[in-house]
C-alpha cells in the first residue's frame, strides 16, 4: 500500500504496508497458566510489541476498522493516538496502547487529556484505551460514564484486559495465535485444534480400482451384492447395505460412483414411507448439478424426484407416501423446476414465480430466490428485484444452517437496498467464512462503479484483504 499523509500540525498519518512488523504475528507466545477454566487472557504478561500487534488486530478484525494507519512516527506528537482506523459507518476511530501494571485514575486523566490537548485533522467518534492490566476501580469507571455523558465528544472505551478478553472469547484464531494452542482450547468457546487435511493421491488405490473396478478395490462389492439380493424381501437390511457401500466409495475418492447409489436410495426410503428423506436426496443433488453448472445433470435430479409421486414409478411398488409428504414433495418439484430454467436460461429477467411457491419457507425457496436475485442482479433487472424484495427480505430472516447461504442472501439485500454498513463489517470482523469476505468486497467494489462512486478505496480494501489473508481466487465473483 502506498505511503499516505495528511499533515496537520506535526501530526502525520502513516499507512501500514503489509510487511510492517506490527501487522505481523507475535514474535513470542504469551502461554496461559495451566487452567481448564481460564477467564482471563495473561495480556498482562505480553511484550509491548506484542501487545500493540494485538489491540492492531483487534481494531482490525474484532471491531472491524478498515484503513487503520499508525498515527505518526516515532518522536512526533500523537495526541494520545497510536492509530486510527474508519469503523463500518465511515466514522473515525483512535486506539491507544498502555502496558501498564495498574491502572488508575490518574492514568486516565492523562490520556485523555493528552488526547483532548490536541488539534486533529479529523473528528474521533470513539477513543478506545488498549490497558494491558486490568482498569475496574472504581474511581476510574465512574469518570468514564461522566467523560461519556458529554454531548458532542467522542466516546471512550477501556480494553483493559478483562474487555479485551471478552472481545476475543469468540476468536480463536487470534487467541491462539498470541497465546497458544492450551490457552485457545481453555479459554475460548468450544475449540479443537485441526491440522489443515491435505489430500494426496494413493497410486495404489487407484491402480487397483482400474485393475478391479471401483467398488471391489474398496470392499463395496458385497454390500452391492446383498442390497441387490435384499431389495424386495427386506428393504431395511437393503437400504443400510446400499448406505455402506456409498460412505464406502465415498471414502474411498469416488463420489461420483457413491451418486449413482442415490437412486435405488431414494426408492427404498419411498418404500419404507420416507418420502421427504428421498426428496431431500434427489432435491441436494439438483443443488450440487446447478452449482457446477451441469443443468443436464440437475433435470435428471429433477425427473427422479417427479417419480418419487408418480404410481407408475418404474421398478417401484406404488409409493408409500401419505398426502401431506406427496404435496411436500409437489411444491419442491415446483422450486426445482424454476431453478433448472432460471440456469438454462440465465440470460434476462427471472421469470416471475407463482404465489404457491413464494410462500413456502424452507432452505430450498431461499436458494431459489438467492439464484434468481443473482441472476437479476447480473442482468440489471431492476424490476424483479423491486418487485421481489419482499421475498428476498424473508429469505434472509429465514435460520439458515448453510453460513455461505446466509451470507450470500445478506450479499444480495445489501445490493438491492444500497445497505452495506452491516455486511461490509461482518467481512471486516472475519464473521462471515473466510472465502466470502473476498467476495463482499470485491461486489461492493462493483455496486459503487455502477453507482458512478470512487473506487479507489474500496479496490484498495480488496487488496489488502488478499494480501492479509492469502485468498488466491475466490471463485463466482
Amino acid at each position: 500500500m502506498a505511503r499516505q499523509e495528511v499533515e496537520a500540525g506535526r501530526q502525520t498519518l502513516v499507512a501500514l504496508a503489509h510487511d510492517d512488523e506490527r501487522l505481523k504475528p507475535p514474535d513470542k507466545v504469551t502461554r496461559a497458566p495451566l487452567d481448564p477454566q481460564l477467564d482471563l487472557l495473561p495480556t498482562h504478561e505480553m511484550t509491548w510489541p506484542n501487545f500493540e500487534r494485538l489491540l492492531l488486530r483487534t481494531g482490525r478484525e474484532v471491531n472491524g476498522l478498515r484503513s487503520v494507519m499508525l498515527f505518526g512516527n516515532s518522536g512526533q506528537a500523537q495526541n494520545g493516538l497510536d492509530a486510527v482506523g474508519i469503523n463500518s459507518f465511515g466514522k473515525t476511530e483512535g486506539i491507544q496502547g498502555k502496558r501498564y501494571e495498574k491502572f488508575g485514575l490518574a492514568d486516565l486523566n492523562k490520556a485523555i487529556k493528552k488526547f483532548d490537548k490536541g488539534a486533529l485533522p479529523f473528528e474521533i467518534v470513539k477513543f478506545s484505551i488498549g490497558i494491558s492490566c486490568l482498569a475496574n476501580e472504581r474511581k476510574v469507571v465512574e469518570r468514564v460514564i461522566n467523560l461519556n455523558l458529554r454531548t458532542g465528544e467522542a466516546e471512550v472505551e477501556l480494553w483493559d484486559r478483562r474487555r479485551l478478553s471478552e472481545m476475543l472469547r469468540d476468536r480463536a484464531d487470534i487467541v491462539r495465535e498470541f497465546f497458544g494452542d492450551a490457552t485457545a482450547s481453555s479459554f475460548c468457546h468450544p475449540y479443537e485444534s485441526t491440522p489443515r487435511a491435505v489430500p494426496t493421491p494413493d497410486a495404489v488405490g487407484v491402480a487397483d480400482a482400474v485393475m478391479r473396478g471401483p467398488a471391489a478395490s474398496c470392499g463395496a462389492s458385497e454390500d452391492l451384492a446383498s442390497a441387490a439380493t435384499t431389495a424386495l424381501s427386506d428393504p431395511v437390511v437393503a437400504l443400510e447395505r446400499y448406505q455402506v457401500a456409498a460412505r464406502k466409495l465415498q471414502e474411498a475418492g469416488f463420489p461420483g460412483h457413491a451418486a449413482l447409489l442415490d437412486d435405488p436410495i431414494a426408492s427404498l426410503h419411498v418404500r419404507l414411507g420416507q418420502g421427504n428423506i428421498a426428496a431431500r436426496l434427489m432435491m441436494d443433488r439438483v443443488w450440487d448439478a446447478l452449482a457446477n453448472d451441469r443443468t443436464n445433470s440437475a433435470s435428471i435430479a429433477l425427473n427422479r424426484l417427479s417419480d418419487l409421486i408418480r404410481s407408475d414409478a418404474p421398478g417401484d411398488k406404488a409409493p408409500n407416501l401419505d398426502e401431506l409428504t406427496k404435496q411436500c414433495i409437489a411444491q419442491q418439484i415446483d422450486i426445482a423446476n424454476l431453478a433448472v430454467q432460471l440456469h438454462q436460461s440465465p440470460i434476462g429477467e427471472p421469470q416471475e414465480m407463482h404465489l404457491a411457491v413464494l410462500e413456502c419457507n424452507s432452505l430450498d425457496m431461499s436458494r431459489l430466490i438467492l439464484s434468481a436475485a443473482e441472476f437479476a442482479l447480473a442482468s440489471s433487472s431492476a424490476s424483479w428485484i423491486e418487485n421481489h424484495l419482499v421475498e428476498i427480505r424473508n429469505a434472509v430472516g429465514l435460520e439458515q444452517g448453510d453460513a455461505e447461504l446466509k451470507t450470500r442472501l445478506h450479499l444480495v439485500l445489501a445490493e438491492c437496498t444500497g445497505e452495506w454498513s452491516a455486511v461490509i463489517s461482518a467481512a471486516r470482523r472475519r464473521k462471515v467464512p473466510r472465502g466470502m469476505c473476498a467476495l463482499i468486497l470485491a461486489r461492493h467494489a462493483r455496486y459503487l462503479a455502477e453507482e458512478g462512486d470512487h473506487l479507489l478505496e474500496p479496490v484498495l480494501k480488496l487488496s489488502t484483504f488478499m494480501a492479509d489473508s492469502q485468498v488466491p481466487d475466490p471463485p463466482g465473483w
